[in-house]
């Protein structure tokens, strides 16, 4: 069992300026979810992943993450997801975190910052906004079912 425990924030102003060069661009689609989490598969460059999470409480949940074949990813992605989600995910080390920065097709930008505890202080970035975690909005299997553009970033 591993426990997640992550805050998420709103990016401001031109985040461009302070992104590496380098990006991971992510597909996922979800299998299925239920009142308990989801099922999601995960392709991320060249390698992929099966995840069952519980539902997310005020920045905590269960994580199951499983490493499968790309080529097994694609065939769940083509006959069992419905809609799948595109992001490009940047790595930023900031002081001692690790932070994710998910840029979405609709242009949301996302800061994610993984935590051993909850209240663990954070220094945060100049770049970092509005924290909204645990907003149900922000949870990326919500932001696909708000997305209208469904097609493959370039």
């Amino acid at each position: 069992m591993y426990k997640e425990i992550e805050r998420k924030f709103l990016v401001k102003g031109n985040i461009g300026e302070y992104l590496p060069l380098t990006c991971i661009r992510i597909s996922q689609g979800y299998i299925f979810q239920t009142d308990g989490g989801v099922l999601r598969v995960r392709i991320a460059d060249d390698t992929a992943f099966l995840t069952i999470k519980s539902n997310n409480t005020d920045g905590e949940c269960l994580e199951y993450e499983y490493p499968i074949p790309v080529k097994d990813a694609q065939h769940m992605m083509e006959h069992m997801c419905t809609h799948i989600l595109y992001k490009k995910r940047y790595i930023k080390h900031h002081l001692n975190h690790k932070w994710e920065i998910d840029i979405f097709p609709n242009l949301l930008i996302l800061a994610e910052v993984e935590l051993s505890d909850i209240n663990e202080p954070i220094h945060i970035p100049c770049w970092v906004g509005e924290e909204v975690t645990g907003q149900e909005a922000y949870f990326n299997n919500n932001i696909l079912q708000q997305m209208v553009d469904f097609s493959h970033p370039d």
